[in-house]
């Protein structure tokens, strides 16, 4: 006698709209290859943007057409809002308070959005091996640009709190990227 194990039923997710996930992986694929730095002419139009903006609205109408919570409270997502909570907390108490809120809203909210719509786009198993493989494929050209850049020289280096970039130099502030 055989005994199979499967997950219940109530375990597993249901697949959710085809919209919001491909745009998602729109902007992963905008995020990382930064096409705007190749073709100057798209930085106006702040592509990214526009695409993380689409994703979230398809998957909030998608969520409301269906009657289904926007947020699932896992645990994961709960640690993620606690953290997001004891950063607002703290800000009074922080060292640059500006630079906080700042860094707040500009990076840490944006991580949050991404997160929220990733652990609820990506449900089933061949949208993870197709997040797989993206992501894999995606860091080719990224890799092949490290590797041309450190061939001829073109690379970053720290000297004295500043950051010496492409011939430039850049004044690194610590407390400006801390909470």
């Amino acid at each position: 006698m055989s005994v199979a194990l499967r997950a219940p039923a109530a375990n597993i997710a249901a697949p959710g709209g085809a919209v919001p996930f491909w745009a998602l992986m729109a902007f992963t694929v905008i995020l990382l290859l930064a096409p705007q730095t190749f073709f100057p002419v798209l930085a106006p139009l702040r592509i990214a943007l526009l695409v993380a903006a689409a994703a979230g609205l398809a998957f909030v109408f998608e969520r409301f057409v269906h009657r289904q919570p926007l947020v699932e409270l896992t645990r994961e997502t709960v640690l993620v809002l606690l953290l997001l909570g004891w950063s607002v907390a703290r800000l009074a108490l922080s060292y640059c308070p500006g630079g906080s809120v700042a860094y707040l809203v500009n990076t840490y909210l944006k991580t949050v959005i991404v997160f929220w719509l990733l652990s609820h786009c990506v449900n089933t198993l061949p949208r993870l091996r197709t997040v797989a493989w993206a992501l894999s494929l995606m860091a080719l050209p990224i890799a092949v640009s490290g590797v041309l850049h450190l061939a001829s020289g073109q690379f970053v280096e720290h000297m004295n709190g500043f950051v010496v970039a492409k011939g430039r130099v850049h004044h690194f502030d610590p407390f400006a990227v801390t909470l």
